[in-house]
């Protein structure tokens, strides 16, 4: 195992400051005392991050929640039949799906994301991988964002932008790791 030596995107940057507010509300006042969490597909674009070399910044714009249920302790997104159509306006107005935001309960001993949401980001990855990179690789900028209580900021919601490393996406790909009931570790097929 080695430490991946190249970046996919350096930052998340959110222009629509009430939309995310927006979307933190409603969880807040309506689903967090029933512990129902909320997911959306983030809506932007990328742009040069001149502050890391060859860096790159995914500056997101609004955000889509499609129909989703509440399954275990995270929202899953159901067929969406107005999907393509969401996609396709967002087209016209220069933006792109560049990730999704989710909700969650705050992780027990300072867990940055729990098996369960990293095997999630693999898959979403994968599933959002492209080879317009000049070398033809497959990679992906598809930037994941949890939204959770901060013990650092008196318990309120902040954003957690995440992108997992390319051997995470392989592992989840190729079904070596699978969560682990206690929500700390994954379990690594045998």
């Amino acid at each position: 195992i080695k430490q991946q030596p190249y970046r996919h995107v350096d930052t998340l940057s959110v222009i629509n400051v009430p939309e995310v507010e927006n979307f933190i509300g409603y969880w807040q006042g309506q689903l967090l005392e029933n512990a129902m969490q909320r997911c959306g597909w983030m809506y932007g674009y990328y742009l040069e991050d001149k502050n890391y070399d060859e860096g790159c910044r995914a500056i997101m714009e609004g955000i889509y929640e499609p129909p989703q249920d509440m399954v275990g302790e995270m929202a899953q997104i159901i067929q969406d039949p107005h999907a393509q159509r969401v996609d396709r306006i967002a087209e016209a107005l220069g933006l792109e799906r560049i990730g999704w935001v989710f909700t969650s309960l705050p992780l027990d001993d300072n867990l940055l994301l729990s098996p369960n949401e990293a095997q999630r980001i693999a898959r979403l990855q994968n599933e959002h991988s492209t080879d317009i990179h000049f070398t033809k690789y497959r990679l992906s900028k598809f930037v994941s964002c949890a939204v959770r209580p901060d013990p650092n900021s008196g318990g309120m919601p902040c954003l957690f932008p995440y992108m997992v490393s390319e051997q995470c996406c392989a592992m989840v790909r190729d079904e070596i790791i699978s969560d682990n009931a206690d929500r700390t570790h994954c379990v690594v097929r045998e």
